[in-house]
């Protein structure tokens, strides 16, 4: 499923549910290593949960997947085809912290392109040209 069309929240759910099925698991199940090993894999996808909600922000702008891309080392150029088994397998976690200044600067350009174009509406409207001396 690619990422830009996940449901985080039915996502979150599914993996709350296969936690609590791995601790119902007798105890003679949890010893072994393929256990330990879903447990842990199911355990970091919970823990990515916030980093990837931040991902859906409407902030995040094509050219911010381009350096996600490369951050996570993801030879997928188009974003849209980008899952979230590849953002994990690739060391989300790992690069969080760069991956959250992205997401920042994603935010803060997104502020910045409303208020300028806040400002540009307030100008247009404000002001009418009018002649002057044959010149506007």
């Amino acid at each position: 499923v690619p990422f830009i069309g996940c449901n985080l929240r039915k996502l979150r759910g599914e993996l709350d549910r296969l936690l609590q099925e791995c601790r119902a698991l007798p105890a003679r199940v949890r010893q072994y290593e393929g256990y330990n090993a879903l447990h842990d894999r199911v355990t970091n996808s919970v823990s990515a949960y916030s980093t990837l909600s931040e991902l859906q922000s409407p902030a995040v702008q094509p050219r911010h997947w381009v350096d996600i891309s490369k951050l996570l080392n993801i030879s997928e150029i188009n974003h849209e085809k980008i899952t979230v088994g590849t953002l994990l397998d690739k060391g989300l976690m790992v690069r969080k912290g760069d991956v959250q200044q992205v997401v920042a600067r994603a935010q803060g350009e997104m502020a910045l392109e409303l208020f300028i174009s806040e400002i540009k509406t307030t100008w247009s409207e404000s002001f009418n040209m009018v002649l002057y001396q044959n010149r506007i």
